[in-house]
């Protein structure tokens, strides 16, 4: 039996799309849910000493409240919201991971996270890992009410036309990554809070 488990957050769903790509033809919640599900398939097929729940399957509407009620209840050792940026600019690009203030398993989750991206993605830009409270759109709630180091992933922008994370070969790349970077990050004792 796998001794450690994560919650893989694919944000969004249902009636809330999160970013477009200018064309229309990407959304947030269906990019980040194929990486989920990808995350997830990987997490299966390989050795690792973890499990890896999704806190959606499909298509569905999840509050913020209810996902992190998922993970806490599980007593998950590691929480991982997935998302793809957007802005007004089509030139803002690049890869960012965020953490919640004050947690020092968390910035380290999130570092580690950002070096396997960086790693993954030949050519993206960095944004840097950065505290929830400085999100433009106001506090974190999943980094902000998970009880286990928790980050989140903006994997780049959808409103950027040269989209990286959309393409599922690159993807399957990216979660292989992540995946041997949460598997090094519980091995090596970082999520416990002793």
């Amino acid at each position: 039996m796998r001794p450690y488990s994560i919650y893989i957050d694919p944000g969004h769903g249902g009636k809330d799309d999160g970013a477009t790509s200018p064309d229309g033809k990407f959304r947030e919640k269906d990019v980040v849910l194929n990486v989920g599900r990808l995350f997830k398939r990987a997490v299966i097929q390989g050795d690792y000493l973890y499990y890896a729940y999704l806190t959606r399957f499909s298509d569905r509407y999840l509050t913020l409240n209810a996902r992190c009620k998922m993970a806490n209840e599980r007593g998950a050792d590691l929480f991982i919201s997935l998302h793809c940026n957007s802005a007004t600019s089509p030139l803002a690009e690049g890869v960012e991971v965020w953490y919640c203030r004050g947690s020092e398993r968390s910035k380290l989750l999130a570092a580690e996270l950002f070096r396997s991206l960086l790693l993954t993605m030949p050519g993206i830009s960095g944004r840097g890992i950065r505290p929830s409270d400085e999100s433009p759109h106001g506090s974190l709630y999943v980094l902000e009410h998970t009880i286990m180091p928790a980050a989140l992933i903006e994997f780049e922008f959808l409103s950027n036309p040269q989209e990286f994370i959309t393409d599922t070969n690159d993807q399957r790349g990216v979660v292989r990554g992540l995946a041997e970077t949460v598997e090094a990050f519980l091995e090596g004792g970082y999520h416990d809070e002793g």
